[in-house]
């Protein structure tokens, strides 16, 4: 299949992100040949802000990933917005990526902060029908929010530095250096010149129980304890409502299977927003499926081998997947 690539320069590395087109179309054959080149409706709300920074083809693309209800094309779009958020601190243009960019971008939702300035200035000149305008676009923002609610937990993408996950704790720095007048003494792993640096990542077991609300549940930790919060509101239960009564459709989706969950993060996995509550879906590209003693396993082995970096995506799981297929189709 053809394929588009960019690339993104990162850490004086070169880091490549593939888009199919086949993932890009419905279909290549027959009648859907033709639907293959209409024009996807694109949800900005997906883009976590970068829409600015991409092309229409790219929303388009993403948009399609995040409502496949494929939890390995999930993980294909958090991958790709990392990508393209790389290139935005990069300074590269979406004109610079795409040659067939004939369209201007979608316009940013309006922020509350450029609305106040827009009001101001419309009351300062007596246009109360601009005020009006932007006031209604506000209340109809708001009410979409509303009723069509992200999962607390959406797709993220990261590439970290391999660590040690059997260590408990790892030390940095100079290490106990004394007898030098103008260093002070201290103990061996303590103090500034010996501080203890954790691994970047700890985890801890839990379970999904094969629902697709659990999606919109909110996962909170404390001292290793797992508590869901399940928080009912109009848009969730319009989205679920989706579920019961779309063909297809359903709210049980598997059986009830292990995952597991980020406890702490430290280090770079901190500083790439990985943080505490969030579900290890895949790693190296490949999903993973199993308890915290599998992963650490399979970390381990990263740590000793050859490559210094390893890609983790979080959250990328069957029932944000799913969830977020019916939030498009509700």
């Amino acid at each position: 299949h053809k394929s588009t690539t960019f690339t993104f320069q990162k850490d004086c590395r070169t880091v490549a992100c593939v888009r199919t087109q086949q993932e890009a179309t419905m279909a290549t054959t027959g009648e859907e040949k033709h639907d293959a080149h209409k024009e996807l409706p694109v949800d900005v709300s997906l883009f976590q802000g970068l829409e600015a920074g991409m092309t229409v083809e790219e929303q388009q693309q993403v948009t399609q990933l995040m409502t496949s209800g494929d939890p390995a094309q999930l993980a294909q779009a958090a991958t790709i917005l990392s990508g393209i958020a790389d290139l935005c601190k990069a300074g590269v243009s979406p004109s610079q990526r795409s040659e067939s960019q004939t369209a201007s971008l979608k316009a940013l939702h309006n922020t509350s902060y450029t609305n106040n300035v827009l009001v101001r200035q419309a009351l300062l000149e007596g246009q109360h029908d601009i005020v009006r305008r932007i006031r209604v676009e506000e209340a109809e923002v708001k009410e979409r929010r509303r009723m069509y609610p992200l999962p607390p937990r959406m797709p993220r993408y990261a590439r970290i530095k391999k660590f040690d996950p059997t260590s408990s704790e790892k030390r940095d720095g100079i290490k106990g250096i004394i007898g030098i007048p103008s260093i002070p003494k201290t103990p061996i792993g303590k103090g500034p010149l010996g501080r203890k640096r954790p691994p970047s990542l700890f985890f801890v077991d839990d379970t999904w129980d094969g629902s697709v609300i659990d999606a919109f549940s909110e996962i909170k930790l404390s001292n290793g304890t797992v508590r869901k919060v399940n928080k009912e509101s109009p848009g969730v239960s319009h989205i679920m409502g989706a579920a019961r009564i779309g063909e297809g459709y359903k709210t049980i989706m598997d059986e009830p299977q292990p995952r597991v969950l980020i406890s702490e993060s430290h280090n770079d996995a901190s500083k790439n927003a990985l943080q505490k509550g969030d579900v290890v879906t895949h790693i190296d590209g490949k999903a993973f499926v199993g308890t915290a003693h599998d992963l650490v396993a399979i970390l381990a082995d990263i740590y000793h081998g050859a490559a210094d970096y390893f890609d983790i995506v979080v959250n990328a799981e069957a029932c944000t997947a799913e969830a977020l297929r019916l939030r498009a189709t509700c």
